[in-house]
């Protein structure tokens, strides 16, 4: 068994996440202690617990500890076949795209480790917050990650059936595994290349008159950008979409809320298959038009910051990819910038390296960071 502190670097659910994953996938038992002992309410929260009983489904392990607020967690995983389907309700306002940063790669690595060639689909429907803060919206799942996914042989779609916002919850989403590759290409994502489109989605429960502010001001900020970003060339594709529940009768119980919340998932697609990401959002009993200017604008600073830099990968989604690059056949590479405003990505390699053995290279270069992966696979 191999025991891991729960304590260490980030110190919170990046380790449950990536460790109860491997652990399911490479059939190795663990120990996880001191978990969150850092934090002001330690132990396990519930959108922890549903990520633990989506590896426990998938992986019919035996698991001491897992309830509100344990420090220390024994996961033991079966060897066993996967299921067509899984469904975890979190119960609460916690996140969904937490929860699928589990799941998800516990499907597809265990299939790509084991060189299954089962054409069969998996759903997985998840129940909970699709966009709520300290977690990626589900957008950047959809538009974001998905698509750098396909590169490597993972096949994946998703349905968001309804969005699920603090405090409610209540988002029903279904992510379906269509097909894996055998052996994963390796990402090779390291010259970012000219912006040839820019997308963005509006989202959030706030009164209709918040969503047009926030599309309006979207559309003028994108018409600025190839100005500031690319040198006065004209964007091929500027897209910014709005999801019909923002319209629906969703929004008749605004005003009863505790908070409401509009936000923004935009990205930018590049000539090299780089997608270039960056979410903000604001929550709160009534959404200023102060507030709403401050969020589009930090959205484009950190879209201009990425574009100016030559980064290929935005910290967020380079520390989602660490777990997929152990099991690509091959070397994968990723430019990240230096400038990163937590501990999750050294802490999703800490725990990827010694769990699988895969040995990662960090160099620096300027103000980005060239990080190298040399798969198990």
């Amino acid at each position: 068994m191999q025991t891991i502190d729960g304590s260490q670097l980030e110190g919170g659910g990046q380790i449950l996440r990536v460790a109860t994953t491997l652990s399911t996938v490479l059939s190795i038992p663990i120990n996880i202690h001191s978990i969150r002992s850092g934090r002001s309410k330690p132990g396990l929260a519930a959108q922890h617990l549903s990520g633990i009983c989506l590896a426990k489904q998938i992986s019919e392990a035996e698991v001491q500890g897992a309830e509100i607020g344990s420090t220390e967690l024994t996961f033991i995983p079966k060897d066993c076949q996967l299921k067509t389907k899984y469904f975890e309700d979190c119960g609460t306002a916690g996140s969904v795209t937490l929860m699928a940063q589990t799941a998800l790669p516990c499907i597809a690595l265990w299939q790509t480790a084991r060189r299954s060639t089962d054409p069969s689909s998996i759903i997985l429907e998840l129940w909970g917050g699709t966009n709520v803060s300290h977690s990626p919206p589900i957008d950047h799942l959809e538009h974001v990650l998905l698509p750098l996914l396909r590169s490597t042989g993972i096949h994946a779609s998703i349905q968001v059936m309804r969005r699920g916002y603090y405090p409610r919850g209540g988002g029903r989403v279904s992510l379906t595994v269509r097909s894996i590759a055998t052996h994963l290409s390796p990402f090779n994502l390291t010259i970012q290349g000219s912006v040839i489109s820019a997308h963005a989605v509006v989202y959030g429960n706030a009164p209709i008159q918040t969503k047009q502010l926030v599309e309006n001001q979207l559309q003028e900020a994108f018409m600025a950008f190839p100005l500031i970003t690319i040198g006065g060339s004209s964007l091929d594709t500027i897209n910014v979409s709005v999801p019909s529940e923002f319209t629906d009768g969703h929004q008749s119980n605004s005003r009863q809320e505790k908070s409401v919340t509009a936000g923004v998932q935009a990205w930018v697609l590049t000539s090299t298959g780089c997608i270039l990401s960056a979410n903000r959002e604001v929550s709160q009993k009534v959404i200023t038009d102060k507030s709403v200017t401050d969020m589009v604008q930090q959205v484009f600073t950190d879209l201009r910051f990425l574009c100016a830099s030559g980064a290929c990968v935005d910290e967020h989604t380079a520390d989602q990819l660490v777990i997929y690059m152990t099991h690509c056949r091959g070397v994968s590479r990723m430019l990240v910038p230096c400038a990163v405003s937590s501990l999750h990505l050294v802490t999703a390699i800490k725990i990827a390296s010694d769990l699988t053995g895969a040995r990662f290279e960090t160099e620096c270069m300027g103000d980005n960071q060239l990080i190298t992966c040399y798969g198990m696979a």
